[in-house]
């Protein structure tokens, strides 16, 4: 019988998948997220991304050296630029507290503060619709859901944003310009912010000099290119304003709003990133910038915060850093004003607050229902000669709960009634409060220190002597205010008064109650307190 030389059917199929396999195997290596290209690719990158920085480093050292203030001036630092790398390979920006650079070749850019520190890299923005809020960077479609949420990738998607739930202004279908008829409140609705922007940054838009989305800022003869319509007269219109609020959920995915202007277009506004939202997370954005009411703001429901102005539902893990100049009714850092039930979860203030008329506070202006507030801090002073000014809670006629704060920031000007490190005051209605693991050493100015216009450490009045107030281990500095609660004694409240820090002491004292809380608070979202190298006090 003659041997048979070639291969059977079966054998030629196993080779095929073997090879398929082996071929899908090596396309993984090459392309995936891990792939030998990607990773090439990214150690390219960062090879670039090195050199840039070492150009910068130098290039801002010798500008630095330059002014005998120590200040880096733009003409200047673009000079030493050229030097290094040769002209027209890069490019600066002045965009307010900072300078960009830009790397033409790369398309790279990079923002330095004025102490010359680069903060941060950044690739040029590509959005293919930009003001479509419902694409995503590439085109492809999102329906608003939790695993698809809408997105905002630049300035123009967040003014879209804003004007459709304000409905007024334009906003982009397939490039298409359409007016905007009715608010839409996005109920049940996700927006994320994908990336940083600056208003005053060329890089935040797509075009800064479009023209589509007509006059914004209230001068309709200033050209209303889309920059100068963000940064000059009215600015930004807050998301949620006079009729309609925002009731959906906008995750910042931890990104940062740098510029944001703000100005009122009535004597009764409502100011901050978002005006009024209604049931509503808002969640991850730190925003900087800087909002300023001109006159007096007469409508006693008007108010302004960094993040919020007026509303209701959760604001968690925020930051606002954003300068406060108004004179109005509610004005905080995070929210102005509450109106319905809300809480205030890892926020903190870094911006001065100006208010000169009443219920201004660090994180929360004024609470007209029940407001919790925990793992909170104020590093920001409070300018206030109105009503009831507190580091972290201005006035409240609801009911209170505080946890896991404190207030570093000063209330240095006089004012006539309450003034506290933690609340300012509780209203005649009010249904108490319960402040737990706070400390206050900010500043407080006394002006009278009976109950009726009283200054204290932690909280400065009680409008109607039998309100209920626990404070519980909290602390505060002899040197900050004479007495705990105005016109009130210590030895009725857990609290300790203190001539100097002991920030090792109370960090144990803090961490040692959220681990044994006898009472049955929930303390398993308390954040633990810390103290870091060369702090004076505990912080988390």
């Amino acid at each position: 019988m003659k041997k048979q030389n070639g291969i059977t059917l079966i054998a030629l199929v196993v080779t095929i998948i073997v090879l398929l396999i082996l071929a899908t195997i090596s396309v993984s290596v090459l392309m995936g997220n891990d792939g030998i290209i990607n990773s090439s690719k990214d150690a390219k990158d960062d090879t670039e991304i090195a050199e840039e920085k070492e150009i910068l480093s130098t290039a801002t050292a010798q500008a630095i050296a330059q002014d005998v203030y120590g200040n880096i001036i733009k003409d200047v630092l673009q000079n030493e630029l050229d030097k290094e790398t040769g002209n027209g390979k890069t490019e600066v920006f002045d965009v307010g507290e900072t300078l960009e650079v830009l790397f033409t070749e790369t398309n790279r850019y990079y923002s330095i503060d004025k102490d010359g520190k680069i903060i941060d890299s950044n690739n040029i923005i590509i959005d293919k619709n930009p003001g479509d809020i419902t694409k995503d960077e590439n085109g492809n479609a999102l329906d608003g859901s939790k695993n698809h949420p809408f997105e905002i990738w630049c300035i123009e998607d967040l003014v879209s944003f804003s004007n459709m739930v304000n409905g007024s202004g334009k906003k982009f279908v397939n490039g298409q310009v359409i007016s905007i008829e009715e608010g839409e409140e996005f109920k049940q609705k996700y927006i994320s912010l994908k990336v940083d922007l600056n208003f005053s940054s060329i890089f935040s838009y797509i075009d800064s000099e479009r023209t589509d989305f007509g006059d914004l800022n209230g001068n309709i003869n200033d050209g209303n290119q889309l920059m100068t319509e963000m940064t000059t007269g009215t600015g930004f219109s807050p998301i949620g304003y006079r009729n309609w609020k925002f009731n959906g959920t906008f995750n910042g995915e931890n990104h940062t709003i740098t510029n944001l202007y703000e100005k009122n277009r009535t004597d009764s506004d409502v100011l901050g990133l978002f005006g009024i939202i209604k049931n509503s997370t808002v969640q991850d954005v730190t925003v900087k910038g800087r909002i300023v009411t001109e006159g007096y703001l007469t409508d006693r429901f008007t108010s302004v915060g960094g993040i919020v102005g007026y509303g209701s539902g959760k604001i968690i893990n925020c930051i606002s850093d954003v300068e406060i100049d108004i004179t109005g009714y509610g004005a905080a850092g995070i929210l102005g004003r509450e109106f319905e039930n809300a809480e205030i979860i890892n926020c903190v203030n870094l911006g001065t607050i100006n208010n000169t008329t009443e219920s201004t506070g660090g994180i929360v202006g004024r609470s007209e229902d029940d407001v919790k507030i925990y793992n909170c801090y104020n590093l920001g002073d409070i300018n206030s000669n109105g009503y009831q000014v507190g580091g972290i809670l201005g006035y409240s006629i609801g009911k209170v709960t505080i946890t896991n704060v404190y207030n570093i920031g000063n209330i240095p000007l006089n004012g006539p009634q309450g003034r506290g490190g933690i609340i300012g005051s509780l209203g005649q209605s009010s249904l108490g409060a319960d402040i737990k693991n706070a400390y206050n050493f900010g500043n407080i100015i006394e002006n009278n220190v009976n109950w009726m216009y009283g200054a204290g450490g932690i909280c400065g009045r009680l409008y109607n002597s039998s309100t209920k107030l626990n404070i519980e281990n909290s602390y505060y500095l002899r040197s900050s205010c004479s007495k705990a609660v105005g016109a009130r004694e210590d030895s009725e409240y857990d609290v300790e008064k203190r001539e100097e820090i002991n920030a090792t002491e109370m960090q144990e004292v803090f961490n040692t109650y959220i681990q044994n809380s006898s009472d049955g608070t929930d303390t398993s979202e308390w954040k633990i307190w810390k103290i870091e190298e060369g702090q004076q006090y505990p912080i988390f």
